[in-house]
């Protein structure tokens, strides 16, 4: 065994940095009962712009799997299943990115490309124990925007 979950590869097609989610269920005994750190990607089949950022998204959690303090997931809102999820963390819109602390819900970022600065710096928050810092991520936000 490499060390990688066999649930996680099997469950995510053979992607064992990526879990993928399947429910609200799931979910919840998976990250929020056992108080994990989770960084949650929900993305549809349709949207062109989540199909780019997949390899991204699994590039990034390849990187971080040796710090092993946040799980990498991934939910595919298409089905009626994965819809209830985005419902549940208020996600209206795809590509959206849903930090946990501790398996409670962190913060929420609409991000369309990776590598994203916003994204590590969330991140960052995350791992280190700060609070999420609202303004940082808006100036972030009018950064990105000027630059386009």
């Amino acid at each position: 065994n490499s060390g990688f979950s066999m649930t996680a590869a099997s469950s995510s097609g053979g992607n064992p940095f990526v879990k993928n989610i399947a429910g609200v269920n799931q979910f919840t005994r998976e990250i929020v009962l056992q108080e994990k750190n989770c960084l949650l990607f929900l993305s549809a089949k349709y949207c062109r712009t989540c199909r780019n950022m997949g390899p991204g998204y699994t590039r990034m959690a390849r990187i971080n799997s040796e710090k092993d303090n946040v799980v990498f997931a991934t939910t595919d809102t298409t089905s009626e299943v994965g819809k209830q999820v985005a419902r549940s963390f208020d996600v209206e819109a795809v590509p959206a990115f849903v930090l946990f602390r501790e398996g409670k819900q962190f913060g929420t970022l609409s991000i369309t490309k990776l590598p994203s600065k916003k994204l590590d710096m969330a991140l960052e928050w995350l791992e280190s124990g700060k609070e999420w810092n609202f303004n940082a991520v808006q100036a972030l936000e009018k950064e990105e925007n000027e630059n386009k």
